[in-house]
């Protein structure tokens, strides 16, 4: 909480190094947690004001036995400990996406290349977009590594697909009369 603003401030806090490169296993939790104990007294929070815990999954952090979170529990008696949902999250959503047909990520990444590769193409689908009252949105582009984003790609596919059905349509015409 924030005295001046009287609102709970969330900021980058410190940088402590806890790796030495001499030696690699000294990235344990009793370190990190050691750490975490000099860096609070260094700026005079006493542990008893620590509420709440968050951090990533991984074992050194959130394991049952020893990690930070099991040692701050045996500190901080009551203290919230969350996970975060994001990466387990991602986990489920790349596993499930495995079993999507090809196809799909195929789609959606041919319509996103298309597009992005000519001002005119993006300027001729928004006169599309426009023409077909739809609001004028960007294709997104789906990453291998950020399988979140799919929802949202499928979902702006979605939203834009008949314009894009009627877009892809009037290309095609166009490339046969120039064909002829």
């Amino acid at each position: 909480y924030d005295k001046v603003s009287k609102r709970i401030e969330c900021t980058f806090w410190e940088l402590h190094n806890v790796f030495n490169s001499n030696n690699p296993s000294s990235a344990n939790a009793e370190n990190l947690y050691n750490g975490l104990l000099k860096t609070l007294h260094d700026f005079n929070i006493p542990l008893t004001n620590v509420i709440g815990f968050g951090s990533d999954g991984c074992n050194v952090m959130m394991g049952e036995h020893n990690s930070v979170a099991s040692r701050l529990r045996d500190s901080c008696p009551g203290i919230f400990i969350m996970k975060c949902v994001y990466h387990s999250a991602y986990l489920c959503v790349s596993e499930a996406c495995k079993y999507l047909p090809r196809s799909c990520e195929d789609l959606a990444r041919n319509i996103y290349n298309f597009l992005k590769s000519s001002s005119k193409r993006q300027s001729e689908l928004v006169q599309f977009q426009r023409f077909m009252d739809i609001e004028p949105h960007k294709i997104l582009h789906s990453s291998q590594r950020r399988w979140l984003l799919l929802g949202a790609v499928v979902s702006r596919l979605l939203e834009q697909w008949e314009t894009l059905k009627l877009y892809f349509a009037d290309a095609y015409l166009a490339q046969r009369l120039i064909a002829t």
